[in-house]
């Protein structure tokens, strides 16, 4: 993933996209961060839940 970014969200209604989207996820190592839903209001609630804001400026 980019840098920064440590989930993505991707919004389909269509079966098939996500069946195909979850094997290529899987396959690059990323079933974790990446997820697939039908509403962005379901996309969106899972970022802010499974993703807290990082500012960068925290000490390593």
């Amino acid at each position: 993933m980019g840098e920064g970014m440590t989930k993505m969200a991707i919004i389909t209604t269509h079966r098939a996209v996500r069946m195909m989207g979850k094997i290529v996820a899987g396959i690059m190592d990323r079933g974790d961060d990446t997820k697939f839903f039908k509403t962005e209001h379901e996309a969106r609630a899972w970022l802010k839940k499974a993703a807290p804001v990082r500012s960068g400026l925290e000490k390593e």
